[in-house]
């Protein structure tokens, strides 16, 4: 079984350029200029793939994983993560489950 979770939100602000690995398709990019972001590399029609789940200064850690988690699930579903509307759409589905309690913020 692949492990997942393997980063803290401490080493993700104390890592330096390249690319590392959360687990379950999640990875952390930092560019030569420092900038953090999120991607999620999955394999679809045995062609590997990336899409941006978002910048870590508006995405932190755990929302990255909420959105890998839910890109994960269209895959299952037979869908292409990538084509669907964007990762604000994804974001969008998920934000009762960021916020708690709460109602959806739009």
């Amino acid at each position: 079984m692949r492990e997942g979770n393997k980063l803290t939100a401490l080493e993700v602000s104390k890592k330096k350029r390249g690319r590392y690995s959360d687990g379950h398709g999640l990875w952390l990019q930092i560019s030569e200029s420092g900038t953090k972001a999120w991607l999620f590399r999955y394999m679809l029609n045995g062609r590997a793939r990336h899409m941006g789940l978002g910048p870590v200064h508006t995405v932190n850690l755990a929302e990255a994983r909420m959105r890998a988690r839910q890109a994960r699930q269209l895959i299952l579903d037979g869908k292409d993560p990538g084509q669907v509307c964007g990762t604000r759409d994804l974001a969008l589905q998920g934000q009762h489950v960021v916020q708690g309690r709460g109602a959806a913020v739009h």
